[in-house]
């Protein structure tokens, strides 16, 4: 996760490069950095419960005149960036601190579409779904490449998603990227004939996770913070992505798995692997 942050994140730091600057930290500067740190500050608040619009705005004034604070303008803001790759095969190769450590890992990410259409989203999470089993069952079950063997969709902003397939254990990384690869080409056919029958399931599947209500506050108000995070404010996305799932077709996910994931047919292929 970390190397996913550094590589798909800015701003973001290498642990060891914090590591160095902790020696220069002394007392003095840490009270020096208490006294001014909410100088200029920017809060954004989600109040969650059983709250009225004036109980929660009674509670944002009181958060500002206890920090005693001046808005800090939006040109010193620190948004969070993401980076975009052009299109290619990257591979960072991360060489384990102990050399006597004998476990290895592989993390591929494959680059997928760049808009915010939510129909595209949920094409890929359903994607996702199908070909997890299979992967696992290839990987794990079958070739025991690994003891954590998984994928997974992510969304890193409204502009950036990527697919995910990761392979821990002692498996040399390089073998495991070839076995990757060879998953990747071989699976389009099996996507030709997945049954429709199984396909229904999946939708179906999807549609009731994303109907579940929220079991906690908590849980909640990470949903709202999802939305709130990326600066979308969409908190209808999940019906949203329940219309959607259901307009999606095998020829849409053949499309889809042709034009960003498949290495033979992609025009813009783009993939990164972190070999740990």
């Amino acid at each position: 996760d970390e190397y996913e942050n550094l590589l798909n994140r800015s701003p973001s730091w290498h642990y060891g490069v914090a590591a160095k600057e902790l020696e220069t930290v002394t007392l003095e500067k840490m009270h020096a950095f208490v006294n001014h740190a909410f100088d200029q500050t920017f809060v954004q608040m989600l109040v969650v419960g059983n709250l009225s619009e004036t109980n929660a705005l009674a509670i944002a004034q009181s958060v500002q005149e206890t920090l005693s604070y001046t808005p800090l303008p939006m040109h010193l803001r620190c948004p969070q960036l993401y980076h975009q790759f052009t299109s290619g095969y990257y591979v960072l190769h991360i060489p384990h601190p102990d050399a006597d450590f004998n476990e290895n890992g592989i993390i591929s990410q494959i680059q997928c579409h760049t808009s915010a259409d939510m129909l595209l989203w949920c094409t890929l999470t359903l994607l996702s779904d199908i070909v997890s089993d299979p992967f696992f069952d290839q990987l794990r079950t079958k070739e025991q490449l690994g003891y954590i063997v998984s994928v997974e969709n992510q969304r890193f902003d409204q502009t950036k998603s990527a697919l995910m397939f990761r392979v821990q254990g002692k498996c040399n990384p390089i073998y495991l990227v070839q076995r990757i690869d060879h998953f990747l080409r071989s699976f389009r056919q099996k996507l030709v004939e997945y049954d429709e029958a199984k396909l229904e399931l999946n939708r179906q599947s999807l549609a009731k996770t994303w109907k579940e209500k929220c079991k906690s506050v908590s849980e909640e108000a990470d949903r709202f913070w999802a939305s709130i995070d990326p600066g979308e404010y969409d908190f209808e996305y999940r019906q949203v992505m329940i219309e959607s799932i259901v307009r999606i077709t095998k020829d849409n996910l053949l499309e889809y798995w042709d034009t960003y994931i498949n290495p033979e047919t992609s025009g813009h292929y783009t993939r990164i692997d972190y070999q740990i």
